[in-house]
């Protein structure tokens, strides 16, 4: 912290400025996994089942409604597992237009645990519907879950909302239960950010000048 006072002191506003603005711009997008957990009927979630396959061969998942722009580049379940093969899909619903999917192969956790796959960034638009879904074939060690007696429009975790919990693809909302999911999401930038971020260039090349000339 004392050489960041000592840059400060000896540098223009012009570079202050644009360290400021650039410590939080950074400290905004390393913004934490967003967990699908505080749902209204059931926040702790439990173990429903063990020793079961529950659902998962159908596909367990989610589908919501994005509020705003975000872009996400993981997505991650809590599962207990031995030697399973997991595969994961999210679909646009309304154009029915698959935008990643894949295996992750053959996966074993130490209890419940998150297994997360990441992805090419991958956006997701204000007003557009969604389903983020795993499957896997025979049976778990634990089955945990939310109860979530169809809170649908009443669940909202930050720019995702009416999140409703499925079993069989994004049709199949009447579950009764939402296992637990996470994903890592960071906000597009508004116009007003980007031409923050053009101002902060602006500002360099003119200090960088501004420094060239002095030493010149």
């Amino acid at each position: 912290m004392k050489s960041f006072h000592r840059y400060v002191r000896h540098r223009s506003p012009a570079a202050i400025f644009v360290v400021t603005t650039l410590l939080t711009l950074s400290t905004e997008s390393f913004a934490a996994p967003i967990v699908f957990s505080n749902t209204p009927a059931d926040p702790v979630g439990s173990v429903f089942t063990t020793d079961s396959n529950d659902g998962w061969a159908l596909g367990r998942g989610m589908r919501f409604e994005m509020n705003a722009d975000y872009s996400i580049h993981s997505f991650g379940v809590l599962v207990d597992v031995t030697d399973r093969e997991l595969s994961y899909e999210i679909l646009d619903v309304v154009s029915d237009t698959i935008l990643r999917s894949g295996s992750l192969g053959s996966v074993s956790t130490s209890g419940l645990e998150f297994v997360d796959v990441a992805f090419a960034p991958l956006l997701l638009n204000s007003g557009q519907t969604y389903h983020m879904e795993f499957t896997y074939e025979g049976t778990s060690n634990q089955n945990f879950f939310h109860d979530e007696v169809d809170f649908g429009p009443n669940y909202t975790e930050g720019p995702f909302s009416n999140i409703d919990g499925t079993a069989g693809g994004p049709g199949a909302i009447q579950n009764g239960v939402l296992a637990r999911f996470r994903v890592n999401a960071l906000p597009i930038p508004e116009p007003s950010t980007l031409a923050l971020l053009g101002m902060c260039l602006v500002a360099i090349a003119a200090a960088r000048r501004h420094g060239f000339a002095r030493s010149g």
